[in-house]
């Protein structure tokens, strides 16, 4: 069968107009399934104006199904079809007729407007759209109704304004796109939209389309609609028509989204400053609900968590800085090694974070306009209590990141304290409470231990081999006040141990009483009472994870005495207390029981214990034998070693199996290696994929906490979980790259990762970035220099890897700041709400040149292989991304004082600097900018950014916290210091009151040295902050002095111009009514009097049918839709009064 003459005949056969529709609808199936078996080339001969015209007669029919399937099988012949086919035969207008008309149905009727979409989807692709049919997805874009049938007509003209914004901008595409952000949506829809937005304000010659301070008053106006908040409150606007309160709110939202999506890209921060203004404006207006959109925006700008209640004061202070272990991480979960990602910050960072560039510029920014943060500290006084407990917290927050990023001036916080001081003198509204909330939430952010969880705390100790008692404690050695304490404690009193006082027999066994009273029989008696609660009947199944009344977890109470009595047995040498030893081999011997008996589902620790009873916590208690020697010996001689290696044995159930390896795992403290090991690696072996992930996932909680072995323990178990695994364990292997990577940031440990040598070659771009780290330290430049990576990766990344890390760097930057996620096939936007998307570290990926610049070696080669010239070629090349691929190679290897050296000589610094001040790709200049950041990161970087008008610094506090102990003896000296200085300043706030003390320095309930202590926090960041900063951590960022000016645009806007209506001469003169015709259409473009227009028109079409029948008279209209602006209602109106015009079609369109 030759597939060319079937088609002739099927074509030939669709020109019938005594056809069936049937029988229509038959032969269009026909073409579709032809054009579908065979390849299109196969079609190539047929003449592409004999196609167009046959289906297009098919477009006059007034059965929808056969305009349908038309659609359907143009869109399979669009190669073969030339543009100028589509003009002759008009069919832009039957797309258009068909998307106007569904665009206000929903069902069935729609199917012929979708597939009209789908045909101007591929016709966008190649760029073929018509004028008419920009237009008319405009007109799409603004209306309201059909959801998913806007968002179709939206992603085309989204997709296309990127190809030809110049006819998208002339049509009105802009307002349409601010009006479809402003109806309110998903933060996705909104977000995509203002990203576009932001690529035409990007680029010089479509930037001067934007007006900027129109078009972000636009998006900003619910934050000044006061008129219906006021009358909200009174009471007086609602109808049963309209509830203008549910309008608002999507309003702010949409603002919210809005704000977000463009302050987080490098162009957005040109339009910031006027943003800020509006924002300290809208936060003086007596009105929560625009105080609280602004608040919550300002906390997401700077990624700072939001209290979960706001109750009170007390309670959102509480939800910020009294963090326990969250109640949702089970053992089921990732449980420990969760908390410790989030909570444990990193010992040692070299990459350069752009995340926190980024907060530190929209900060200087913020301060700029509003240097005495007056407008939210407003707010924490005179707002209301919600709004109030926001801002107070946001205060302290912003002062804490003031102080990290080192943002100081004096001017900056001078006027906070008078705002406070006055408030609190006045006692007016919640000025007191505010002060108090900022100076709390200061002191904890200082403090050098975060509220962790037990478990991650004590893992924390056991790993550091940290044991500190305090054996000075001053006891009173007289028999009343040793029986006073013991008293208070009843134990001796009750059998029943829930009427113990827990907490005070704590604190008895840490502060040694125990040790200075051990040949006590009264002492001895008690220890007796509570071990035995311990190792012989099971008290900790009967305690329930979290004490109902604090919401505290029960851990730091019962199982701290279980661990703290165990130490205290095997410290303690005496005859009696060696008695009580005796009943360590039993109670071992009982777990080992119970484990066992989970093989059948049964005992102590079956699943429903584990979760929600302190029962797992018996694994923590063994664990503290496992790290002493004495202990050892007592696990050596019970079994229960071997019953931790027999868990891992199949007959267990595997949902019971997996939480005990987990608490076996997270309960080893690794001192004693050649045993711990020995488990460690049978529990790996024989675990699920769920335990092996959470076991690699622990490794980085052992190494951020200051493993001791990290070079013999952690870094081959690390390494081994890199081979023997099939695709389906990806994520193990990514993981532990993803901890590699980190620990690399440190010399030693890339110094020992190297002698090891994994193989990496199999893992791809993961192990490639990890090699490259390798090039940073002389003996692994030399190791790789001797196998010929050097120069291949060398060349390479001349010819194509430059711009490839461009394109990299980007869309991790996309990836941090917004909730794109990358797909299979392509890009796709998540379902994933804003703030659990965005990430608040992004480490710049690593870069060849800048590796090699850090070791004198790698210098040298780099200017022997030209790679500076290489460098100066592209900055000068004039294109967008190879000078984007220049500045990220000069601003890498800008890291290292060699590197710089070399920079400097040949002036490139200066070149970026002038290109992040005038290149017309806002792109380009915020690529630049991140580059000067990177060049922060030396001395002489700093000095020569301080020179080109910058503040700039390369000594920043990289993390806000670290439980990491220093074991330097003058870091612990002068952290010792600081400890008394801050006991002496707490003394001072908590002294007693005399007259004059209150006179002059305290004023109600508040000290006014909490309010000194909040300004003296950010005057003075050296004396609260030091401990905090690890050596060698040091975080590049300079700041333009005048950075309004710095992101500052001077442009003129550029009014869309409308073309001049062109007549078609070939057609006769129009008669007068044809003529009025046209006029009236014109007239409905404008609102004004448009309801009158409306009538004028439906009149002619009365008296005058032969007008709307004459289809040269629709095609004129046509025209005029494609040249003014209609309502999509007034479009469909006109294109029921042209029905009656299809019949004649097909005699004008046959000439």
């Amino acid at each position: 069968m030759n597939p060319e003459k079937t088609l002739n005949d099927i074509l030939e056969k669709l020109s019938d107009v005594n056809e069936s529709s049937s029988t229509i609808a038959g032969l269009q199936t026909g073409f579709f399934s032809l054009i579908k078996e065979h390849e299109i080339e196969t079609f190539r001969n047929i003449d592409s104006d004999r196609i167009c015209q046959k289906l297009c007669f098919q477009l006059l029919s007034p059965v929808k199904a056969i305009r349908r399937n038309c659609f359907r099988c143009m869109l399979l012949v669009l190669p073969l079809v030339r543009t100028e086919n589509i003009e002759k035969y008009h069919i832009d207008l039957h797309l258009v007729r068909a998307i106007d008309e569904g665009g206000n149905k929903n069902g069935e009727d729609t199917q012929e407007g979708v597939e009209a979409l789908k045909f101007v989807y591929c016709l966008s692709k190649h760029d073929r759209l018509s004028r008419s049919i920009v237009c008319c997805l405009i007109s799409l874009v603004k209306s309201i109704t059909n959801e998913v049938y806007i968002k179709c007509g939206t992603a085309i003209l989204c997709n296309y304004i990127i190809k030809d914004p110049n006819l998208v901008i002339e049509c009105g595409g802009i307002k349409s796109i601010l009006h479809r952000i402003m109806i309110g949506g998903s933060f996705q829809d909104t977000e995509v939209l203002t990203q576009l937005l932001i690529y035409l304000f990007s680029k010089a010659d479509t930037r001067t389309y934007i007006h900027l301070h129109y078009d972000i008053g636009f998006l900003l106006a619910p934050l000044s609609d006061s008129f219906f908040v006021l009358f909200e409150k009174k009471g007086d606007y609602k109808t049963p028509e309209v509830d203008y309160h549910e309008d608002r709110k999507v309003w702010r939202t949409a603002c919210k989204n809005t704000i977000l999506s463009i302050a987080r890209t490098w162009p957005g921060l040109f339009t910031l400053t006027p943003i800020f203004e509006e924002f300290m404006c809208a936060l003086k207006r007596p009105f929560p609900e625009i105080q609280r959109t602004v608040l919550d925006v300002i906390y997401d700008l700077f990624l700072i968590q939001q209290p979960e209640s706001l109750n009170s004061f007390e309670s959102a202070l509480s939800s910020i800085i009294d963090q326990t272990q969250n109640m949702g991480w089970s053992i089921s979960e990732d449980w420990i090694a969760n908390e410790a990602y989030d909570v444990i910050p990193p010992h040692h960072i070299e990459r350069p974070d752009l995340v926190k560039i980024y907060q530190a510029t929209v900060l200087a920014l913020m301060l700029k306009v509003d240097p005495k943060l007056d407008s939210i500290t407003h707010v924490a006084i005179n707002g209301e209590e919600k709004e109030a407990i926001l801002a107070a917290i946001l205060i302290g927050e912003i002062l804490h990141l003031i102080n990290k990023f080192n943002l100081i001036s004096e001017q900056h916080i001078a006027h906070i304290q008078p705002l406070l001081v006055e408030a609190v003198t006045e006692n007016r509204g919640y000025g007191e409470a505010s002060s108090h909330c900022i100076s709390k939430l200061l002191s904890h952010r200082r403090s050098q231990y975060p509220n962790i969880s037990f478990h991650l705390r004590l893992i924390k100790d056991h790993v550091q081999s940290y044991k500190q008692y305090s054996n000075d404690l001053s006891v009173a050695s007289e028999d009343r006040q040793q029986n006073n304490f013991l008293e208070e404690t009843k134990v001796l009193t009750t059998d029943d141990f829930s009427q113990w006082n827990w907490k005070k027999i704590s604190s008895l066994i840490d502060l040694g009483f125990f040790r200075l009273q051990s040949d006590d029989a009264t002492t001895i008696s008690f220890l007796k009472r509570v071990v035995e609660k311990f190792t012989s009947q099971y008290m900790l199944v009967m305690i329930p994870l979290y004490d109902k009344d604090t919401g505290q977890e029960n851990s730091s109470t019962y199982t701290n005495v279980g661990i703290a009595l165990m130490n205290v047995l095997l410290e303690i040498e005496c005859n009696k207390i060696d008695e009580l030893k005796d009943l360590i081999p039993d109670f071992l011997d009982n777990i080992c029981e119970e484990l066992l008996k989970v093989k059948v589902g049964s005992g102590i620790f079956a699943p429903s214990n584990m979760n929600s009873t302190l029962v797992r916590d018996y694994f923590f208690i063994i664990g503290a034998l496992i790290s002493d020697l004495e202990g050892f010996k007592y696990l050596k001689k019970s079994k229960i070693l071997e019953t931790y290696c027999e868990i891992s044995d199949k007959c267990f159930n595997s949902n019971s199996k997996d939480i005990l390896m987990k608490c076996i795992i997270a309960s080893l403290t690794y001192g004693q290696q050649e045993v711990t090991d020995a488990i460690f690696s049978k529990i790996v072996h024989h675990g699920s994929k769920s335990v092996r992930l959470f076991a690699v996932k622990f490794m980085r909680c052992l190494m951020r906490t200051g493993h001791q072995n990290f070079d013999t323990f952690i870094l081959p178990t690390l390494i081994k979980q890199l081979y023997g695994y099939n695709g389906d364990n990806d994520e193990i292997v990514d993981e532990a790259l993803d901890i590699l990577a980190e620990a690399c940031q440190d010399q030693a440990c890339k110094e020992h990762l190297l002698v090891l040598f994994p193989s990496l070659v199999h893992l791809g771009n993961k192990g490639y970035n990890l090699f490259l780290q390798f090039l940073s330290i002389p003996a692994g430049y030399e190791k790789l220099m001797e196998l010929g990576f050097v120069d291949t990766e060398i060349k390479v990344w001349k010819e194509w890897r430059c711009i490839e890390y461009v394109k990299r760097t980007e869309e991790v930057l996309m990836e941090a700041f917004t909730s794109y996620e990358p797909g299979e096939c392509f890009g796709r936007i998540s379902d994933t709400s804003l703030t659990s998307v965005n990430k608040r570290h992004c480490y710049a990926p690593t870069h060849l040149f800048g590796e090699l610049a850090h070791c004198d070696v790698g210098i040298e080669k780099l200017e022997s292989e030209n790679i500076f010239e290489f460098i100066q070629e592209y900055l000068d090349s004039g294109d967008d991304t190879k000078v984007k691929a220049a500045a990220w190679a000069i601003g890498h290897i800008g890291t290292s004082s060699y590197g710089f050296a070399k920079l400097s000589k040949r002036e490139m610094v200066f070149k970026v600097h002038h290109l992040s001040l005038v290149h017309p790709n806002l792109n380009v200049r915020g690529t630049c900018f991140f580059a000067l950041n990177l060049i922060c990161k030396t001395e002489s970087g700093c000095a020569t950014l301080e020179s080109l008008d910058f503040t700039a610094s390369h000594d920043g506090v990289v993390h806000n916290h670290s439980i990491c102990q220093n074991k330097s003896k003058d870091f612990t000296m002068f952290t010792s210091k600081i400890q008394d200085s801050n006991r002496q300043r707490s003394h001072t706030l908590q002294a007693p009151k005399t007259k004059s003390h209150v006179k002059n320095r305290s004023i109600g309930n508040i000290s006014i040295n909490q309010i000194d202590m909040i300004i003296q926090s950010v005057k003075h960041p050296q004396e609260f902050d030091s401990q905090d900063i690890q050596k060698g951590d040091k975080i590049g960022l300079c700041i333009p002095n005048d950075i309004q000016s710095y992101f500052s645009l001077h442009f003129d806007f550029r009014r869309p111009t409308v073309p001049d209506l062109v007549h078609d001469t070939k057609q006769e003169a129009l008669d007068d009514k044809s003529d009025e015709m046209l006029n009236i259409v014109i007239n409905l473009s404008s609102t004004l009097k448009s309801g009158y227009y409306f009538e004028q028109l439906k009149e002619l079409s009365k008296s005058e049918p032969h007008v709307f029948a004459d289809f040269s008279n629709y095609v004129r209209v046509h025209k005029l839709m494609s040249q003014y602006t209609f309502r999509q209602n007034t479009r469909r109106f006109i294109h029921k009064l042209f029905e009656p015009s299809l019949k004649n079609a097909e005699v004008f369109l046959a000439n």
